[in-house]
């Protein structure tokens, strides 16, 4: 049933080329806009998307209503893309190549050559040092700070990870880079403390596995490329991977928008921009009739507090996020039956969107967004 209403509630948007418009200042009148999108990133301050182009060697900006510009160009055979604050980082692979934007000017920051690499794929980023980590399909990572162009492989080449590592994201509460691949194989696991420390923390279930996207109550999303599906990991990996929407054609990157909690998927094959609604995952559906939650004032400036009853006593974890996932505070509270009010550190918050989540050992119990002004 649950499966049934995914496919019912889904959102398909989809951009012909003979229904994009020219830019501005081109004489052709037939620029084409979306030629084989590879990635997606959601920039919220912004309102706006940005995807690369694989065959168009291009970068485009997406606004709510679909919209379409130019934002580079002459960025070849451009593929995964990172966000910190106004600074775009693009991996390509044509040659291997790391190029950096400012994306409210569109000016190329640099552009860094990777002689090393032959095919650079998906990347994700540590807040917490400014790295990026980039994944090589060959089996290497390389880690960049995105402020200068400079460089190094934090796994080299065939050196433990396998060959088709596709996608991989960065695991801040447990110090980790966790890799998915082509294959289906072992999903693996790489300390940030000691890239040499390569573990496996689960077989991956299924293969063509292309791009992957943690949103913040912790479940992963991930792309699968040939049969067209996008399917659902709980936060630790715990559970086989579950199906929750078909796609078009050949999705590829994908990454969440908290304003409408949605997926917005790259359909390479068809040149489309796909929005998949995301149902939240009950893992106990008992939780909906006995626990009701509610984030006030919101927004806050100072103090807000996230207010509930519980029907039993429980033990309860808060979990704050940013909208890309990342863990800011955890903390425990042994609770008796009845209502409760547990204050929110708002205060040492940047402005911002989080989310504040509650759980109950592994289930999670509610999700609430909180803006911070």
């Amino acid at each position: 049933m649950k499966k049934l209403v995914y496919f019912l509630f889904r959102t398909f948007v989809l951009f012909l080329i003979s229904g994009i418009p020219a830019l501005a200042g081109d004489v052709s009148n037939s620029t084409i806009l979306l030629n084989h999108p590879k990635d997606i990133v959601y920039d919220q301050e912004r309102h706006c998307f940005y995807i690369t182009n694989n065959a168009g060697n291009n970068v485009v900006t997406m606004d709510s209503t679909g919209n379409l510009t130019l934002l580079v160009d002459s960025i070849p055979g451009p593929m995964g893309l990172a966000l910190f604050n106004d600074t775009l980082i693009i991996s390509s692979s044509s040659p291997a190549t790391i190029t950096a934007i400012k994306v409210t000017t569109g000016e190329i920051l640099y552009q860094l050559p990777v002689p090393e690499a032959t095919y650079l794929s998906h990347m994700d980023a540590d807040p917490r040092t400014d790295q990026v980590y980039i994944i090589e399909q060959e089996g290497g990572i390389i880690r960049l700070d995105y402020r200068i162009p400079l460089y190094s492989f934090f796994v080299p080449l065939n050196s433990g990870l396998a060959y088709g590592s596709q996608t991989l994201e960065v695991d801040t509460a447990n110090n980790q880079v966790v890799v998915f691949q082509w294959n289906n194989g072992y999903i693996k696991a790489v300390s940030l403390s000691d890239s040499t420390q390569i573990t496996n923390l689960c077989l991956q279930g299924i293969s063509q596995v292309h791009a992957s996207e943690r949103i913040p109550t912790g479940e992963i999303y991930v792309t699968r490329y040939y049969n067209n599906g996008i399917y659902r990991y709980n936060p630790d990996l715990s559970v086989d991977p579950e199906l929750i929407a078909s796609v078009a054609c050949k999705p590829a990157g994908l990454t969440y928008n908290p304003e409408n909690h949605s997926l917005y998927v790259c359909n390479y094959g068809c040149n489309a921009i796909e929005v998949v609604p995301l149902i939240p995952a009950k893992t106990n559906e008992h939780w909906e009739s006995s626990f009701r939650g509610v984030v006030f004032p919101n927004p806050a400036t100072l103090k807000s507090s996230i207010e509930f009853s519980l029907s039993e006593p429980m033990v309860v974890s808060l979990v704050i996020t940013d909208i890309q996932g990342r863990e800011l505070k955890k903390s425990s509270h042994s609770l008796q039956t009845g209502d409760h009010s547990i204050e929110l550190p708002v205060k040492n918050l940047f402005p911002g969107t989080y989310f504040i989540t509650l759980k109950e050992k592994k289930n999670i119990i509610c999700s609430e967004k909180l803006v911070k002004l």
